[in-house]
């Protein structure tokens, strides 16, 4: 056997023992960001967003925890264990700095404790940790939404044989989705070729939404419901509203054509609808908002009758005279 070959041979293997005896030395891990991924603006006075992770006695000595906003090269927090914890940036006097996720000197001030978050806050965090021997990151979304504070349906006719359809939605965080829906009978179908406009107010930090479509009398059914539904992606947030459309025109008698039994049937009929308004209210308690329309309501019909009887009232005037 050659000598060269044989010592190599010793050498390594006496490497190999070596290392088999050695403790494994462990790095830094993250296990998880826990607390909530979406909260709604206002509903809390605090939220916490806690960066879990193991470490060992050799990362103890160098250890620095920090959370960053949205990727920005800037921390938002740090902490020394052997210092007292620091709130910069966007965070910068809108922490808890006394909050203790534990007893631990090495993790009690590892979290960040948000006070009274708001919808400027949404984003993504990364926690970050560090040590003289190693380093571990973790991420998490946190979306702080605000609900629509109104959200309206409403139909008008251009032309005899044509309707727009509109859907608007207010002071809502962050971007919404909008979408309409028509539905009869027999189908429900999502309108691609609605037109949506929607504008950011960053003085008041909330969205405008509005969505818009036009149809011909004669691509309906004689009851057609549209549906409005606005949702806030990344949550469970969605709202919808309806409106019933009867396609068809609203033809007007002359004052020759009107009979005394229609003034009378016109006065029962609006009292009907009136006594039905109050019924419908009743039955919702005052907590139900408007949500149908239609292009040939009885409402409608009253309305537009009025008029026949300023006209008749006119015509009788005149005949006294």
């Amino acid at each position: 056997m050659d000598h060269r070959t044989g010592s190599f041979g010793y050498v390594g293997m006496l490497l190999f023992s070596l290392f088999a005896v050695l403790p494994v030395v462990k790095s830094l891990e993250i296990l998880d960001i826990e607390g909530p991924g979406v909260v709604v603006n206002g509903s809390t006075s605090q939220i916490v967003l806690d960066c879990d992770y193991d470490i060992t006695e050799f990362d103890k000595p160098g250890l620095v925890v920090k959370w960053y906003f949205n990727r920005q090269p800037f921390p938002v927090y740090q902490w020394i264990p052997s210092k007292v914890p620091q709130d910069l940036g966007i965070l910068k006097g809108r922490l808890n700095l006394n909050y203790e996720v534990s007893e631990d000197q090495f993790s009690k001030h590892r979290a960040l404790a948000i006070v009274n978050p708001t919808t400027d806050l949404t984003g993504e965090y990364t926690c970050l940790i560090s040590s003289f021997e190693s380093e571990a990151y973790k991420r998490k979304n946190l979306i702080i939404y605000a609900p629509a504070e109104d959200l309206s349906m409403t139909y008008s006719k251009p032309r005899e044989d044509n309707v727009i359809i509109t859907c608007r939605a207010g002071g809502i965080f962050p971007a919404p989705n909008i979408a309409i829906f028509r539905s009869s009978s027999s189908s429900k179908e999502f309108i691609e070729s609605a037109k949506v406009e929607s504008q950011l107010h960053p003085e008041y930090g909330y969205y405008n939404i509005s969505i818009e479509i036009e149809v011909s009398d004669y691509e309906l059914d004689s009851e057609t419901m549209f549906e409005c539904v606005l949702t806030i992606p990344g949550t469970e947030y969605r709202v919808q509203e309806k409106i019933l459309y009867f396609p068809g025109h609203l033809t007007t008698p002359t004052p020759e054509e009107v009979e005394p039994e229609d003034v009378e049937e016109l006065l029962e009929e609006m009292e009907n609808i009136e006594n039905d308004q109050s019924l419908e209210e009743e039955g919702d308690g005052g907590n139900s908002r408007p949500h149908t329309a239609e292009s040939v309501s009885s409402a409608e019909r009253v309305l537009s009758s009025l008029s026949f009887l300023s006209v008749l009232a006119s015509l009788h005037l005149l005949f006294l005279h």
